[in-house]
């Protein structure tokens, strides 16, 4: 009897050294993902230094802490002299938001700001200003409110953008939370952002990214709820001498927006046909979703996608899911918001 203890510390000691083992090679596992990680890191930086001037160029190569930019966004610290932070929201895309309060009216808003290597790109800052002008100029209340622009001096002149700060969450975390939307609060949401898309339309500007995570339901103060469009910074301008698209943004064979909601003439990279009626489609795949919490398309592969989006089929929700017994009315509506031939689409967001 006495020897079983003895068995038992030989045994556990056995499968502590198999843990320690099988830690080391997970440790090695990750630190060649490191290594190629900072190969991808220091080949981006080179390609963005060549043709760059010797001041920017020198920004770019010259290495940073890893804290460099969480020293410089420390809560109290004050950016741009007349912002100061108060604490991190979130990050999105190639950007990161942060809470701040205005140091002379002390409003609370949300300064988002380039991050990462995304700052040095000339083609993430022309996209991150179009967000700042397109929905400077498309003055509604459903559409999220940018208060000021600039550059911070000391984060290698960043680019960042200031914003209302919202309440509440978009249509994607509500999906996920809650399940599918009920028809009545779909279509009190599509009756606020179509006008604002209109307004947008009007304007010029095709939105090119419509989906659940760029419609944001915002709690007002008086407790009243809203929706409100978010990211106008891959938005088409249909005047041709606008110079945002004249910078190459939407250059032939390039593709911007995301595939679940992609137009087809977006998903062939067709820049002549994108316009107001691409936005059309997007809010029909955005209809589907809410009302069913799930995607229209499932591919297996973005080639998947891409090929039900230019050639596969397109049924109505009651086919796509006979389950949910939506009725032809739905199907009639859905169908021709998404429908291949612009000629047979509906026109307008209005109209639609």
């Amino acid at each position: 009897m006495e020897g079983a203890p003895g068995l038992g510390f030989s045994s556990a000691l056995s499968t502590v050294r198999a843990i320690r083992s099988v830690l080391e090679n997970i440790g090695f596992s990750r630190d060649l993902a490191d290594l190629r990680r900072r190969s991808v890191v220091a080949a981006t930086k080179t390609r963005l230094a060549e043709g760059a001037s010797a001041a920017l160029r020198a920004r770019i190569l010259t290495p940073r802490c890893a804290c460099y930019v969480c020293v410089m966004f420390a809560t109290g610290r004050i950016i741009a002299g007349r912002y100061r932070v108060v604490r991190e929201l979130g990050r999105v895309g190639m950007g990161i938001v942060h809470v701040v309060e205005h140091v002379n009216t002390g409003e609370e808003l949300a300064l988002k700001m380039l991050s990462g290597l995304a700052r040095f790109d000339p083609h993430a800052i022309a996209r991150f200003t179009r967000d700042a002008r397109a929905s400077a100029r498309i003055r509604n209340e459903h559409v999220v409110r940018v208060i000021d622009a600039d550059v911070e001096p000391e984060l290698d002149d960043a680019p960042f953008l200031v914003m209302e700060l919202l309440d509440g969450m978009d249509l994607e975390a509500y999906v996920v939370r809650h399940g599918a939307m009920c028809p009545e609060m779909t279509m009190a949401t599509l009756f606020q952002i179509g006008p604002a898309l209109e307004t947008a339309h009007r304007l010029g500007i095709v939105h090119r990214d419509l989906k659940p995570e760029n419609v944001f339901l915002h709690r007002r103060v008086d407790g009243v709820v809203i929706a409100k469009v978010l990211d106008f910074g891959i938005a088409k301008s249909l005047a041709p001498e606008d110079a945002l698209d004249a910078a190459g943004l939407t250059g032939t064979g390039s593709i911007l927006g995301t595939p679940l909601y992609m137009a087809p003439e977006q998903a062939l990279a067709d820049h002549a046909r994108v316009g107001p009626q691409t936005d059309v489609w997007s809010i029909g795949v955005l209809t589907a979703r809410l009302l069913t919490a799930r995607h229209y398309f499932d591919p297996s592969s973005i080639a998947d996608l891409l090929l039900k989006l230019t050639s596969g089929p397109i049924v109505g929700l009651s086919e796509r899911w006979p389950d949910l017994r939506f009725t032809s009315g739905v199907d009639a509506w859905f169908l021709r918001s998404c429908h291949r031939d612009l000629d047979a689409r509906w026109s307008t967001v209005g109209e639609q």
